[in-house]
């Protein structure tokens, strides 16, 4: 899913890194990307980065400048391993571009970006990925948010307040401290994970896969597996901001202006294709898909806190558990009350059964569904058991996600005759870029 994500802002982040370079002409471009990981992607931006800017140096018959890469991640992330991979880096990109491109001079900063990182003014450009969506810390007065991991609609109104003035914080502190260290026209490009709407969200908007989750782990408190005390204190440090929310933060903090936002979708389930996003194709495959994207994202915290013994079992239960909620959401729309597409594809689906004289014979078999509180139940035998129902999407598929560019402003000021000061900004401008659920195509707002 992060290929995807990164495949889907390049064109922006090529943009803006290409403009920054070509209102600056620096003798060395310094970038720095925070939240690196270690996994197969985490030099995938940068070179792209470096592509772009070595194509359009060669456009305007310019040497390529020196480029300083600092890669940031937690204490605990496997820097070892990233390090392992840069001498392939080095060797594959030299190939593609030249070995007169460079040099370049890659470091590894540990740290959380919620701090200062780097000296003052020394970064030209910072890019983000899918980190700033992680809060640096669970939100304080949440305790009763019993039997949820994240926010639902079950969730108390005080819960929904605690996580957006936690991100509230965590993003003001981020914005303050990278201005600190970006060089006056400095750019910034971020991508996290939001949402669509600007009030309390509801449950399908983002919120859906968590709320399983939260059922999967009651469901194995209910049989032992998992002690109750341990589901009620554990709750993720995690917060998807409306568009609306981010804006007014970076408005307020100052040290940023924005410039634009742009919207693309962003799957959590894969494994089909993107024309009928709308219904499951395959639900068991699909349980599959989005059980283990959801592990990738809180696997560490999870057995942190439960232990690494329920783990595979729990997400065994989890794949299970989207997969069948596919099948109810078919019928209703989550809340008990009859979804009228789903019943219109359940009866589509008994006219094309019936449709078929081997189907018609077989209608005194297994296996149906209640519709709308009406206790008739169709049965079908094993023959058409293992059919496999397309059914409409009960979930968003996509998620939200938020991407800024940013360039630092700078105050400048002149004292006037009454001792005053004047005060005027050269812009440090700012691009969201905002992976919307349900758009299908990308969309530009000016700001």
């Amino acid at each position: 899913m992060q290929k995807s994500i990164l495949s889907k802002a390049k064109p922006f982040i090529e943009e803006t890194i290409v403009q920054l370079y070509c209102t600056t002409f620096p003798r060395c471009l310094t970038i720095a990307d925070l939240g690196c990981s270690s996994g197969p992607n985490s030099l995938f931006t940068i070179s792209e980065l470096l592509k772009a800017i070595n194509a359009v140096c060669q456009k305007l018959g310019r040497s390529p400048p020196e480029f300083q890469v600092f890669l940031n991640d937690l204490p605990q992330n496997d820097f070892n391993t990233l390090f392992k991979s840069t001498p392939n880096f080095y060797e594959k990109f030299r190939s593609e571009n030249g070995q007169e491109f460079g040099p370049i001079f890659v470091a590894g900063v540990p740290g959380s970006f919620y701090n200062r990182l780097f000296p003052t003014k020394i970064l030209n450009f910072v890019h983000s990925c899918y980190g700033l969506h992680w809060l640096s810390q669970v939100p304080q007065g949440i305790d009763n948010n019993k039997g949820n991991v994240y926010l639902a609609r079950t969730s108390p109104s005080n819960v929904y307040k605690a996580y957006a003035e936690q991100f509230n914080r965590d993003f003001s502190v981020f914005l303050s401290s990278r201005s600190k260290e970006m060089m006056i026209g400095g750019c910034m490009v971020i991508t996290i994970a939001g949402r669509r709407s600007s009030g309390d969200p509801p449950s399908k908007d983002c919120f859906y896969f968590w709320e399983v989750f939260s059922k999967t782990l009651r469901n194995m408190v209910s049989e032992g597996i998992i002690d109750e005390a341990k589901l009620d204190s554990f709750n993720l440090p995690f917060y998807t901001p409306s568009i609306e929310e981010v804006q007014t933060i970076i408005k307020s903090e100052g040290s940023f202006d924005l410039d634009w936002i742009k919207t693309f979708d962003i799957d959590w389930d894969t494994s089909e294709d993107y024309v009928n996003r709308e219904f499951v194709h395959d639900k068991i495959r699909s349980g599959e898909f989005v059980a283990k994207a959801i592990r990738a994202v809180v696997e560490t915290i999870f057995v942190s806190h439960f232990g690494d013994s329920a783990i595979e079992d729990f997400f065994c239960r989890y794949a299970k558990d989207v997969e069948d909620s596919s099948v109810i959401s078919t019928l209703t729309d989550g809340h008990g009350a009859v979804n009228p597409r789903g019943v219109n594809y359940y009866n589509n689906l008994i006219n094309e059964l019936v449709s078929y004289e081997s189907s018609r014979k077989a209608l005194d078999a297994s296996v149906g569904f209640s519709i709308g509180g009406d206790d008739e139940v169709l049965k079908l035998d094993s023959q058409i058991k293992d059919f496999n129902v397309i059914s409409p999407r009960p979930w968003q598929r996509c998620s939200l996600g938020i991407t800024m560019t940013m360039t630092t402003a700078r105050r400048y000021g002149m004292q006037n005759a009454t001792g005053g000061w004047h005060f005027w900004s050269c812009r440090r401008s700012a691009c969201l870029l905002a992976a919307n659920e349900n758009c299908n195509s990308v969309e530009q707002q000016d700001i």
